[in-house]
């Protein structure tokens, strides 16, 4: 058993905001990343200015200032933590972080742990504190049930359970429908561009969570995120905390996937609340 932690959602970097945390309560709200590939020709109604978030129930654009440019866009709401589907997909490089050429031990299998965090900036009622207050949490977690890899328009399972074989209009499996990079192609209207066209072209990995080991905090266990970035340096995982993860690189401001090792997955389900 191992475990990937993942950064997702909106930040200064991706987006220009993020998330909100009232530390009094340990209520946050996961804001995804802009959908800035297919904005322009998407035709739904999934835009921050009307998307409410799934945690405290408010529209996603009462998190910035007034007018800013990013309400009007689309959403690309991945991982989506929707009951009974719980995805997570990518066609970057980080791909290779997930499923390999070849079979390596870092290959993602089920019963794995996909661990996801991102950065949130405290807020007191309406308003955010200082910038600088802002620290990454772990918001959630996937139990993996399922690893599927889309190459072309061929499916095939890596690991766990196979799909069903039913489809959805698009042709892609049904049990995937919520996933961001499968729901768009049901989004769109208008002419695609040559880099939409590559980007659809891309090999995709889909990775499912079982439903009953899948969270977006709170859970029975874990009543708020878990704060994982140094009180001095948000961009750095306390070193007792590396060291218990064995995680090397303790830098975690990028997205770059940060594998924990069976020799260690202990801490990891232990900071979690997963027994056993």
């Amino acid at each position: 058993m191992k475990g990937i932690l993942l950064r997702v959602g909106i930040d200064s970097g991706t987006g220009g905001h993020h998330g909100p945390i009232y530390l009094d309560e340990g209520k946050f709200e996961y804001i995804p990343i802009p959908d800035d590939m297919y904005n322009p020709i998407r035709n739904d109604n999934e835009t921050y200015e009307l998307t409410e978030g799934k945690k405290l129930g408010r529209l996603f654009s009462e998190y910035f200032p007034e007018g800013a440019k990013i309400s009007k866009k689309h959403i690309h709401f991945d991982p989506e933590f929707e009951s009974g589907s719980y995805t997570y997909g990518d066609n970057t490089q980080k791909v290779h972080s997930f499923v390999h050429n070849k079979p390596s031990e870092k290959d993602l299998h089920e019963g794995d742990l996909l661990v996801f965090y991102a950065g949130l900036q405290p807020r007191i009622n309406d308003n955010f504190l200082d910038n600088n207050l802002k620290k990454l949490y772990i918001i959630g977690y996937f139990t993996v049930r399922r690893v599927a890899l889309r190459n072309g328009s061929e499916w095939k399972v890596k690991s766990g359970e196979e799909l069903s074989g039913n489809l959805n209009e698009e042709g892609d499996p049904i049990e995937f429908s919520y996933n961001a990079h499968i729901k768009i192609k049901g989004q769109i209207s208008g002419v695609l561009s040559e880099k939409m066209k590559k980007d659809m072209k891309k090999p995709l990995v889909i990775i499912q969570g079982y439903e009953s080991g899948s969270y977006l905090f709170p859970n029975k266990d874990i009543d708020r995120p878990i704060q994982i970035s140094d009180d001095g340096n948000s961009d750095l995982m306390p070193s007792k905390i590396a060291h218990d993860l064995g995680i090397e690189k303790r830098y975690i401001r990028m997205s770059t996937p940060r594998l924990v090792v069976r020799d260690h997955i202990g801490k990891l389900k232990e900071m979690l609340g997963i027994s056993g």
